[in-house]
């Protein structure tokens, strides 16, 4: 385990070729008005997935299949103390629901080979994994 990261969990959720962004709300303490991957805390003693499929549900009202676990990286954020973070990417088709904006400023689709509508680096090496992965077969879309 690594002290001192706060361990996040982020959804690339795909969903008829294209995938899901946020532009943050300006007043979030972590990476205002970014346009990044979905994503929340994981609690205390709760499973990476688990904690995906809690936030999908908080952020998106939606709930999603055939989840697959795409990469960990880290990263630090500027704001917020230089927070340390675990960030644990997975991969998901929407099962049933229509994503709803219920934390951000606003929901953005894009097609996998937008990388530049993404403002974090971290979140560009996640994308890329993940194009690397469906390419290689690694994960069915």
């Amino acid at each position: 385990m690594n002290s001192g990261y706060v361990k996040v969990c982020v959804f690339i959720i795909e969903h008829n070729g294209l995938l899901l962004l946020e532009k943050r709300l300006m007043s979030k303490a972590t990476d205002p008005g970014k346009v990044i991957f979905p994503g929340g805390h994981i609690d205390e003693n709760e499973k990476p997935l688990d904690a995906c499929k809690r936030e999908i549900k908080e952020e998106l009202d939606i709930e999603c299949k055939n989840y697959k676990k795409i990469c960990k990286l880290y990263y630090t954020s500027k704001e917020k103390k230089q927070e340390r973070q675990e960030v644990h990417y997975y991969t998901c088709k929407i099962k049933s629901g229509t994503p709803k904006n219920l934390e951000a400023e606003k929901l953005i689709w894009i097609k996998p080979n937008q990388i530049e509508k993404l403002d974090l680096d971290v979140d560009r090496k996640a994308l890329k994994k993940f194009i690397e992965l469906k390419i290689n077969q690694k994960i069915d879309f």
